[in-house]
């Protein structure tokens, strides 16, 4: 980590004197934990907490309601019924990775008075959620605590922001799509036509409200034209910090790891190191958000990091590789279909440059690849160097590595019924491994 050791070091230093003093105004106040304790930590870490990659109550999107033209009572009902939501909810911390196009949301801290993360330390809901989904542990396991005195039960700490976050179905909506996002037989949200690529829509769902809400999964980014969901959850007092991943896994969000500490009982030195791993802004670089590939296409600067989306299936006729490319315009919108019909690896480079030139006539493209490449990445290098070179020239087109998003029949389980057409064999276990040669 390239974190300056000896100003986070003089840093916790003040911030445990400071808590030691004041402890009693800290314990009931999620305010002063803020202002005391966490500020100053993101600041020794390297944030710049004034600045646009560090955005404080960052409010989500609220529903958007499908207007349907009804009776002037069903009108005022619909009034009521929004009223009654009140304001949308807002995250109190997220961390941004800026990248030259754009920033993308890596973090999101939920803040909490010290009295609310002591009751979960002692009833260690959270830090025994390894493996279980994300949404169930923050609603149920950790909704309420044991009152000994009384033998009855009262409110623990509240997650309302997290769950407005997380608990969103993963997946647009097709021709037989579901409601409410419950799985159904292996035909569902299928592309009518072999030969065509996957329409991901947008899905309708009444997860949070009613069968007429528009709800879609992560933190709108205008730049990119999409949703993000990030990955790495913190919940923290600034003396309690609960460190939350997250992977995706049948529908839902579980909880790959769990890591925890207390600032005024751990050594310094563990210190330093867990919040130099996971919270300072060296550590966030390339940690990538939630993929749906289930839902939605891959991002190509996604696919160029991560080497299981470089995979393509060998030619074997009609069961052989299939590749459909995608441009994300707007987070109101679907990702739009680049190439309606699926193309083998070799046809990537000049289907997409025959895209710039239909949609954007007039801005010559400065950099197109060889299209005869050997293998997997060779070619989605050459895209993500094609597309970079393009950004540059014109940035204001909206061509980026974060607004292409690829889709390939051969990821075979990572991508599910939901939103696969029928262009995947049905072998997921003759999947090639990553930068396997194909068959020109």
């Amino acid at each position: 980590m390239v974190v300056e050791s000896e100003k986070l070091q003089a840093a916790l230093a003040k911030v445990r004197t400071s808590i030691l003093l004041d402890y009693g105004e800290l314990f009931g106040s999620e305010e002063r934990c803020r202002q005391r304790v966490i500020d100053p930590i993101l600041s020794a870490l390297g944030w710049d907490i004034f600045s646009d990659e560090v955005v404080v109550e960052h409010p989500l999107p609220s529903l958007r309601r499908k207007r349907n033209k009804g009776s002037k009572g069903q009108e005022e009902e619909a009034e009521k019924e929004k009223s009654k939501r009140g304001a949308p909810p807002a995250l109190d911390y997220v961390l941004y990775e800026v990248l030259p196009w754009g920033k993308l949301p890596r973090v999101v801290i939920e803040a909490k008075a010290i009295r609310e993360l002591q009751r979960e330390r002692e009833r260690s809901c959270l830090l025994e959620s390894k493996g279980q989904k994300a949404v169930d542990i923050l609603r149920l396991k950790c909704k309420e605590v044991p009152d000994g005195t009384a033998g009855k039960r009262q409110k623990g700490s509240e997650y309302s922001s997290l769950l407005a976050l997380l608990d969103v179905p993963c997946w647009y909506k097709d021709k037989g799509q579901p409601q409410g996002g419950e799985k159904t037989s292996q035909n569902q949200g299928q592309a009518s036509k072999e030969t065509s690529c996957p329409n991901f829509n947008l899905a309708q769902t009444g997860i949070r409200a009613n069968q007429e809400d528009y709800v879609m999964p992560g933190i709108p980014v205008y730049e990119v034209g999409r949703y993000v969901m990030p990955s790495r959850i913190i919940i923290t007092s600034g003396v309690d910090w609960i460190f939350m991943d997250l992977e995706p896994r049948d529908y839902e969000l579980f909880v790959s790891h769990v890591e925890s500490f207390h600032i005024l009982r751990e050594p310094l030195s563990r210190t330093i190191e867990v919040l130099s791993r996971f919270l300072s802004p060296e550590a966030i670089i390339g940690k990538e958000e939630i993929i749906w590939p289930r839902c939605a296409p891959v991002p190509l600067r996604t696919v160029m990091s991560d080497p299981q989306w470089q995979r393509v299936l060998p030619e074997r006729g009609r069961q052989g590789s299939k590749i459909c490319l995608y441009h994300w315009e707007s987070v109101n919108d679907p990702p739009k279909q680049i190439n309606k019909s699926p193309i083998t690896l070799g046809n990537v480079i000049n289907e997409f440059k025959g895209w710039l030139e239909t949609n954007f006539q007039g801005s010559k493209i400065p950099y197109v690849p060889k299209s005869n490449q050997p293998d997997v990445y060779h070619v989605f290098a050459g895209l993500y160097e094609m597309v970079v070179e393009y950004w540059r020239r014109f940035p204001f087109n909206g061509v980026t590595p974060d607004t292409i998003g690829v889709y390939s029949n051969a990821w075979g389980e990572k991508i599910s019924p939901c939103a696969t057409s029928q262009l995947h064999p049905g072998h997921p276990e003759q999947d090639p491994a990553p930068n396997e040669v194909v068959d020109q």
